[in-house]
């Protein structure tokens, strides 16, 4: 029996559509979108690559610039270094781990114990107004670098059980009141059992329609459990969450998801 995942069951607490269209296939492009709630065209973060991030429109805002106007306090934590998987504008507390993919302590009983996160959850559980947290995880790409030009499926999915039980240790150490928003984000779709790097000289950087769908679930004491199959953009999501707390209109592409949240 495979086993029941927190990640799971967390996401079949809320509203939860499993049929959301990505604005791309990598990372920086597809977060950059979503957090702007603009296409990369609009933005200006075309293209997957770190250097991509150089050509974001200076004067967009972001969700994270609705939240400091709103006083609220902004952290973001992502589980592996050197990624800046979206947009630096409006946060207070900027951190990540210090390993990289495949420099992991794997003999540590939880891989994302570090001083980084210690601190990190610290100032988290001592800010007293409202505060959004995003988390973003990154350990899913590899935790030990060794698998080579191939993911086999049984490997992925362990990895997939390991991470769960990471991040169910970090959210039970967070302190998120009623009034906090808390954003975790999981990185990423992978090319299993085939050698990824041959698949992309043949069909090109994961850009085809599969490697653009990915999920989303919003959770909250206001919001039913339910499924949307319907087909909604990654764009959508930010500005649901700012007409949700009242913090709208976002004035951007994506369109709030809020009537699906009560059947219309």
């Amino acid at each position: 029996e495979p086993p029941v995942l927190w990640l799971d069951e967390m996401l079949s607490n809320g509203c939860l559509f499993s049929n959301v269209f990505s604005a791309a296939a990598g990372t920086h492009t597809a977060m950059h979108a979503v957090f702007t709630s603009m296409y990369p065209a609009s933005n200006g973060v075309t293209g997957w690559t770190p250097q991509a991030l150089k050509r974001i429109d200076p004067n967009l805002l972001s969700i994270t610039d609705f939240f400091k106007r709103n006083q609220y306090k902004t952290f973001r934590y992502v589980d592996i270094k050197g990624e800046q998987v979206v947009p630096k504008s409006g946060f207070d507390i900027w951190e990540s781990s210090p390993y990289g993919v495949g420099q992991f302590p794997l003999e540590s009983q939880n891989t994302l114990d570090c001083k980084n996160r210690d601190d990190f959850i610290r100032l988290c559980n001592q800010t007293e107004e409202s505060k959004f947290v995003y988390l973003h995880l990154g350990l899913l790409h590899e935790l030990n670098g060794k698998l080579g030009n191939m993911w086999p499926s049984d490997d992925y999915k362990r990895n997939i059980i390991k991470v769960d039980f990471f991040i169910t240790d970090f959210i039970q150490k967070l302190n998120i009141k009623p009034d906090d928003l808390l954003i975790i984000n999981t990185d990423h779709g992978v090319t299993l059992d085939i050698d990824y790097q041959t698949y992309e000289r043949e069909y090109g950087p994961r850009h085809e329609e599969g490697c653009a769908r990915t999920f989303c679930s919003f959770i909250s004491k206001d919001i039913d459990s339910r499924h949307v199959e319907q087909l909604v953009s990654s764009i959508d999501i930010a500005p649901t969450i700012i007409e949700f707390l009242g913090f709208g209109p976002m004035g951007s592409q994506g369109k709030s998801l809020l009537p699906f949240f009560t059947g219309d």
